[in-house]
Parts: C-alpha cells; structure tokens; sequence
C-alpha cells in the first residue's frame, strides 16, 4: 500500500468517486470548484492505494489556532463503500499523522457527524483519539 498525494486533475476526480459517498449534496463540478478554492488555502488531498487502485482518501490542512497550535486538521477521510473494514482507513490515519509530526505538528484533529457511532468508535477505540468537543454551526444564509 502506498500513500500519495492527489494532484492531477484525474486523481482529484477519482477522490470525488469516494468521497461522494459522504459529500452526496456535491455535484463533481461544485466539488472540483470547492477543491479549487480550499487548494489556495493548503488544502490537499491525499490517497491510499492497494495495487495501484485508490481505496481511501483524505482532505487535510496544516493550520494553527490558539488552543492546539499547528495541527493537520482531517476534513475527509473516507475509504470506497467496497474496501470498508479492511484497515486501510486506520492506514491512512496513521500515514497523516506521521505526516503530521514531519511538519511540525503537534496534533491531528478532525470532526464528525453526530449520527457516526461507528466512525467514533474506530476513532476512539482503534486509532486512539479523544473526543474533545462538540462543533456547533449556525446557517446564515440559504444555499443556493
């Protein structure tokens, strides 16, 4: 297994076909649009492939704030509907977490939606994280 980051405009839109599965509002055009945008912002993709076949990305940022310092916060990390449970989130996790510590920071941080029990469990009993808060949103205005 290797762990790569997703640059072209072909492996982007091989992460949109996993990555759908959890960002199904997203047409591929708002996505690629979206990727765009976040790309100037440090945002990056990376993928895990088994044998040249992409299995399990993640959309990462190295940014700092004043409660955690510098840390890779984890937007997405999700593996294809058909290669779930065989270890290659836990995989990819722990590639961005070494990652992580190569770029000077002190911790990987994401968030997940309330309804995931089972995402939580593999975050707190297999990989190890800390459920540390809860992450409150409020819309102020209509999607359009």
């Amino acid at each position: 297994m290797t762990v790569s980051e997703l640059m072209s405009e072909e492996e982007i839109r091989q992460a949109f076909a996993i990555l759908r599965d959890f960002r199904g509002h997203l047409s591929e055009a708002a996505y690629l649009e979206l990727v765009e945008d976040m790309s100037k912002q440090g945002y990056r993709i990376f993928g895990l492939r088994d044998s040249d076949r992409l299995v399990s990305v993640a959309g990462v940022r190295i940014i700092s704030n004043f409660r955690w310092g510098r840390h890779l916060w984890v937007y997405d990390l999700v593996t294809g509907a058909a290669d779930r449970s065989q270890g290659y989130g836990g995989e990819l996790l722990g590639w961005l977490e070494e990652f992580a510590a190569r770029n000077g920071c002190s911790l990987v941080a994401l968030s997940s939606d309330i309804s995931k029990s089972e995402t939580h469990r593999f975050f707190e009993e297999r990989m190890s994280y800390k459920r540390l808060s809860y992450v409150f949103s409020k819309r102020v205005v209509e999607n359009e």
